[in-house]
């Protein structure tokens, strides 16, 4: 029997949220915290943060702007209304001090307890401070955080010369600030060059008579004995030389990872310092993940922030998706250090039996680069190099140098032949505009696509540029700056598209040419070019001879063997083989299609020239005439989809084509 029940509504319980606490609030911290309010739109995390310091997230990498009088509040990265607003619980100036795994539980110096149910440890790192004696006495500062600074600032007002002990990147940069300030500044370093970590010797070598130009005063193989106060206020001394005098000294002789908390709460940490995390980002309790400074992510300790906002990126998806891996970051580096360009790509400092090195030094540039059975696997340069972001590109995708471009190489510096910057509208998706926050050329164009069209809405919405600022004038450059080089090719382009349609549609509504009713008329002397075998086999090889190159010249984009050019010069060239091609078929054929299989080929030529031309008028209202639009991009794409599978039967079908002509025409 059947029994009708009466359907009730009961209220459906919320979903339970779960505790999520975050250990500093840095800018790797802050990225990750970014990152989930994007990602999390159920809230099913209850955030909460705990910051060492007094004031929200700063940006870091701008703290020498605090050097020129500008407010704190200008490097904040956002402020306590947004963590509001978006439901994170914010606690600044109390540290977290312990943490009860067990009870899954951490503590705070203020005395709070809150219960997590998944921890991430953001905690960075701390300023490497060397055991000399003296050190800790006043005068002497480290350059780290923003209260490090206004102590710098504070002391310079009443200084007149400085030391600096480091001459790593932190070093360069405060040094370069106390410069500025008008102090006479003094570099210390115990290795034999600057920035012994980043460059090889004969880089160090013209980058250090660059910086010297500009004020700077280097005193390399300096080991400090021991800092004590004179009347000449702070007196350096060294191991065996004379010692230095100065107003105030600061400490940038490297950083360490800050895993205190998770040494005492017996998480796995790394003999050299540094919490252990594997691919899901997870240290030895999976409850508990590390991004950033603190961590140790297959062997490797990134102290960069790129790395930091690429491992936050990861785990807000693995913790709202479910999904997805860290695999390591690209190191590479692009700097400008007093106005000195210094690039480091791929794996610059490889030597050995395996690796060749091509370096050139000239004229106050140096570039070496790092092959690896030929092909280029890294890159050093110190000076202006209009290749740079060509040379970055070919380092990621590892491609093949050839014989001509080492001697070009060895003799100029320079690989490719043209030595103009190729624009970024001419990059390929894949390409790194943004080093420091890894935001590609795809992402951004996307956002143009979405209707973005500022400098400010694209680095608010992508990110890219709020780091350092370095890639700021490519930005500009991709939002409204197109050069002429880029303007003639696309417009070449666009032409030759047009045609292609043209002839298309001109041999649509002709159709077939009707053969001459006399064999007396000059009109059947010119049919002999698709009646007599000669000139039968001379068109249609030289027919085919155009696709096939054409087809070589598609690969531009796509086989990094092939690096010759720019792509907009290789869209062109194939762009005008196929117009080629198919003047040349319609001689071939006198506009006939044929029959049976002859018709079949004709079709899938026909069709793939058509597909193509209009591809190339896609292009070119998209990419380089700045005509930009979501139903542009679609079409590009379904369109190129479409001509790839229209061109890849001709191999067959002309094969077959000849076999008949061959061996069984009559």
């Amino acid at each position: 029997y059947l029994t009708t029940r009466k359907k009730t509504t009961e209220p459906r319980e919320p979903e339970r949220r779960e505790s999520l606490v975050v250990v500093g609030n840095g800018p790797v911290g802050f990225g990750f915290l970014e990152k989930m309010v994007r990602l999390d739109s159920s809230r099913h995390w209850e955030i909460t943060v705990f910051g060492e310091e007094s004031t929200p997230a700063y940006d870091r990498i701008r703290l020498t702007q605090r050097f020129h009088n500008s407010s704190a509040g200008s490097l904040d990265l956002a402020s306590r209304e947004w963590y509001a607003e978006n439901g994170i619980t914010l606690h600044t100036g109390d540290p977290v001090i312990g943490i009860d795994r067990k009870a899954q539980v951490v503590h705070s110096l203020s005395g709070l307890k809150v219960h997590y149910h998944r921890l991430v440890l953001a905690t960075g790192s701390r300023p490497v401070v060397p055991p000399i004696e003296g050190i800790k006495q006043s005068g002497v500062y480290v350059y780290r955080t923003l209260r490090d600074v206004e102590q710098i600032v504070d002391s310079a007002r009443k200084s007149k010369t400085a030391v600096v002990l480091g001459s790593g990147l932190l070093g360069l940069e405060a040094a370069h600030a106390l410069l500025q300030l008008g102090l006479e500044t003094h570099v210390v370093e115990m290795a034999a060059t600057i920035m012994p970590k980043q460059l090889d010797n004969s880089a160090a070598e013209i980058l250090q008579e660059k910086l010297e130009k500009l004020g700077l005063q280097f005193h390399l193989l300096h080991r400090t004995g021991q800092i004590t106060k004179s009347e000449r206020g702070l007196e350096v001394s060294f191991d065996r030389r004379s010692s230095l005098n100065c107003d105030m000294l600061v400490v940038a002789a490297g950083i360490r990872p800050r895993d205190e908390l998770a040494s005492g709460c017996e998480l796995e940490v790394s003999p050299r310092g540094g919490i252990v995390v594997n691919d899901k980002l997870e240290t030895s309790d999976p409850r508990i993940y590390g991004i950033g400074e603190c961590v140790v992510h297959r062997g490797i300790h990134y102290g960069l922030v790129a790395p930091g906002h690429q491992m936050a990126d990861a785990l807000a998806k693995i913790l709202t998706h479910g999904s997805g891996n860290y695999e390591g970051s690209d190191v590479s580096t692009r700097l400008k250090l007093m106005g000195v360009d210094v690039c480091t790509f791929g794996r610059y400092l490889e030597s050995g039996p395996d690796f060749e090195q091509l370096a050139m030094n000239s004229q106050g540039r140096y570039r070496k680069l790092i092959l690896e059975r030929g092909r280029i696997v890294g890159a050093m340069l110190v000076g202006e190099s209009p290749e740079v972001s060509r040379l970055h590109q070919a380092v990621l995708k590892e491609e093949r140098i050839w014989g001509w471009q080492r001697k070009r190489f060895e003799r100029t510096g320079h690989v490719w032949r043209s030595q103009v910057a190729t624009h970024i509208s001419q990059w390929p998706g894949s390409a790194i505009v943004c080093n420091c926050m890894h935001v590609t050329k795809e992402r951004l164009t996307d956002a143009e696509h979405e209707g973005i069209s500022t400098l400010e809405q694209l680095c608010a919405v992508t990110k890219a540029g709020t780091v350092c600022g370095s890639c700021r004038p490519l930005l500009i450059s991709l939002l409204g700056e197109t050069s002429t080089e880029v303007i003639q090719k696309s417009r070449g382009l666009l032409t030759v598209s047009l045609l292609t349609v043209a002839v298309l549609v001109i041999w649509s509504l002709v159709g077939s040419i009707k053969p001459a009713d006399s064999v007396l008329s000059s009109r059947f002397a010119w049919e002999a070019i698709w009646r007599e075998s000669f000139y039968q086999q001379l068109t249609g090889y030289t027919a085919l001879g155009f696709v096939v190159i054409g087809l070589t010249f598609s690969l531009r984009k796509r086989w990094s063997a092939i690096n010759i050019g720019g792509y907009g010069a290789w869209r062109l060239m194939h762009a005008v083989l196929g117009i080629a091609a198919l003047l040349i078929v319609m001689l071939h054929t006198g506009m006939h299609v044929g029959s049976a299989f002859n018709f079949s080929l004709m079709v899938v030529f026909l069709g793939a020239s058509l597909s193509g031309s209009l591809l190339g008028i896609a292009t070119s209202l998209e990419q380089d005439l700045q005509l930009q639009t979501a139903a542009i991009k679609k079409y590009r794409r379904y369109g190129f989809g479409l001509h790839v599978m229209l061109f890849w039967p001709l191999p067959v079908l002309v094969v077959f084509h000849v076999i008949s002509v061959y061996f069984f025409s009559s």
